[in-house]
């Protein structure tokens, strides 16, 4: 191709040379399109001719033949696949580079240079290229996803999809036998190894010296916690009295970190509490950073496993037996334990309880108790809330105004501010006040604030927000044993984290402890339930379903729907008396759903599917 730049282009020649050179590339790259397109459709026809056929009725050894000719024959195809998957994946990088290339030679030796009708023409031909990088980009997401979902979902989905008209008693024995196996990873923990013995078995000196108990607690009342934490191990007497300095503890570490509480994990006391946060400010493992976003990731050598979800069909329920991880405090991320559906020129949300299929305009309407001059309560949810009278008068309160958190209540005012209050003490007294416009999310029991100077947390009891990080990016989302876990979106990883709120501005992140291969979205991800033993999970939604973070044990498991079927799908995670189970309700069950509710409660459905 002629490259001269002696002289500003406006003869057609040297338009028609770039014509042509583009055209041989684009017709060679349409070529290999369509080789792609026919590998695929290859694909998938093979792994058709592998899904299992089993008789009606089948018996227990018929099942187990043929998942092992199932699992056999799919080992097979993946040593003749594979080189040819990715074969088709550099292919596509190529053709990708090399229109890259020759895009950025046109301009620079031809583009900058040209005027008039020329200059047109080879605008034209630039945008066809970039759209053609756009379409190879894309393929080249495309084959990685459907690599993946044969890798993680097809064996599974053919091993759920072979009990079709098999007798229940079967299905039970194949789900208990073989597909309950896929998710006995994730399990409760009970001891979550803090890294830290709280009650060391160890002698202490006797007491030699007898000093008045007054005066032992007088001088712990003044020490800060470091020493609170040494003090103890001077004798038994020092020791015994440490146990019971709860009311102590509790304003020394609401004064250094305000979301390390018993009844986290395995805190069960203050003085665990105090105990674990001083033997991390003391580990090596634990490192200060003031640029959360910049830590390395490393992966932890655990590989992310893949659980396909049970069906869920239209107008079938959930088995009273199951408990979902999530609960009714997680509506506003819609991970929760219920179907959101909206719909309607007015914004109507509704949402179905999945074991009972009744369903129930969102959110609930809040109902009054008692009002005077002074105060108002209202009740909602079975949680009565206690404001100042005059937000009524003056219209401050907006119509939807109320919001329950798991461990916080919301009253959301006129103007974007709004009272944050706790679920224990749901009165204004006790409320941080924000008045200018204020938007926040619940990460496990804390309330976060996104702002433009970093991520704040609620520390409703000295009604303050607090700056916890200057990073934008690195959003909490959870906090289970006194650490605060941070998402970096874009590093696909979990950071856990504590502050020391006497060195503010420093974060202390643990870098052994990174989970990575993560997909989550601050606003559309969960902690599980504490009530219901499941706080060492964070679940978040995905496109094939949910990822499932067991904070403990470091893990991500993608739950996902049966191969081949859409995205859009619904998933419910949980356990069934003590065994992880994961539920999936395709798009076309959740739509035919979406219909019978918004029937029910006489909606318009205004959706296009």
């Amino acid at each position: 191709m002629d490259t001269t730049r002696a002289r500003d282009i406006k003869d057609p020649e040297l338009l028609n040379q770039v014509g042509e050179d583009w055209k041989v590339l684009f017709f060679a790259c349409n070529a290999f399109l369509e080789d792609y397109k026919f590998y695929c459709k290859t694909l998938k026809k093979l792994l058709k001719t592998m899904k299992p056929k089993l008789p009606v009725p089948a018996y227990r050894q018929d099942c187990l033949l043929a998942m092992e000719m199932l699992q056999g024959t799919f080992l097979e195809a993946l040593e003749f696949i594979q080189p040819t998957k990715d074969n088709m994946y550099r292919s596509l990088e190529r053709y990708h580079d090399d229109i890259e290339e020759f895009s950025l030679q046109v301009r620079i030796d031809y583009a900058t240079k040209a005027y008039g009708a020329v200059s047109r023409d080879l605008s034209i031909i630039i945008d066809a290229m970039f759209e053609r990088m756009n379409i190879l980009a894309k393929k080249q997401e495309q084959l990685t996803r459907i690599w993946d979902d044969i890798n993680g979902s097809f064996v599974q989905t053919c091993l759920h999809e072979m009990m079709a008209g098999q007798e229940e008693e079967l299905k039970e024995w194949w789900y208990d036998t073989v597909l309950s196996t896929y998710g006995e990873h994730i399990k409760v923990t009970h001891k979550t190894n803090l890294g830290v013995q709280l009650d060391p078995a160890v002698s202490r000196p006797p007491l030699k010296r007898h000093i008045p108990s007054e005066i032992v607690s007088f001088i712990y009342s003044f020490a800060d916690v470091e020493t609170c934490v040494a003090l103890r191990e001077v004798n038994t007497q020092w020791y015994s009295i440490f146990q019971h300095l709860d009311s102590f503890l509790k304003s020394k570490m609401n004064n250094r970190n305000p979301w390390m509480v018993p009844g986290d994990g395995d805190l069960k006391t203050w003085q665990d509490v105090a105990l674990v946060f001083v033997r991390r400010l003391e580990s090596e493992k634990w490192v200060e950073n003031d640029r959360i976003d910049n830590v390395e990731a490393t992966s932890n050598g655990r590989p992310k496993k893949t659980v396909v979800g049970k069906k869920l069909k239209f107008g079938k329920k959930l088995p009273p037996t199951f408990t979902s991880m999530t609960d009714s405090s997680a509506c506003e991320s819609l991970v929760c334990e219920h179907m959101h559906i909206l719909s309607g020129p007015a914004g109507d949300e509704f949402l179905m309880d999945p074991w009972t299929l009744q369903s129930r305009q969102h959110p609930e309407e809040y109902e009054f108790v008692s009002q005077n001059s002074e105060e108002t309560v209202i009740k909602l949810q079975g949680v009565e809330i206690t404001i100042p009278s005059f937000v009524f008068r003056q219209r401050i309160i907006l119509d939807i105004s109320f919001h329950l958190g798991r461990s916080t209540v919301y009253v959301h005012l006129h103007g974007g501010g709004c009272l944050i209050m706790s679920r224990d003490k749901p009165h204004y007294g006790h409320a941080l006040t924000i008045l200018e416009p204020y938007s926040a999310y619940d990460a496990g029991d804390v309330s976060v604030s996104k702002q433009t100077d970093g991520y704040h947390l609620a520390n409703i009891a000295n009604q303050s927000l607090v700056k916890y990080t200057s990073s934008t990016s690195a959003a909490p989302v959870a906090c289970y044993n006194g650490i605060v876990w941070l998402n970096l979106r874009e590093m696909k990883c979990l950071v856990p984290t504590f502050i020391d709120l006497s060195t503010p501005g420093k974060v202390y992140y643990r870098a052994d402890r990174i989970i990575t291969d993560t997909e989550l979205m601050e606003n559309r991800c969960s902690q599980g339930s504490k009530s219901r033993d499941a706080a060492q999970f964070l679940v978040g939604m995905t496109a094939r379903g949910l990822d499932v973070v067991d904070l403990v044990e470091g893990t991500v498991t993608a739950v996902s729907r049966h191969y081949g079927k859409p995205d859009q799908a619904l998933c419910f995670v949980g356990f069934n008396q003590g065994q992880f189970q994961a539920w999936c309700m395709h798009h076309k069950d959740s739509h035919l759903t979406r219909e019978r509710i918004l029937a029910e409660n006489g909606v318009e459905d205004d959706h296009e599917d």
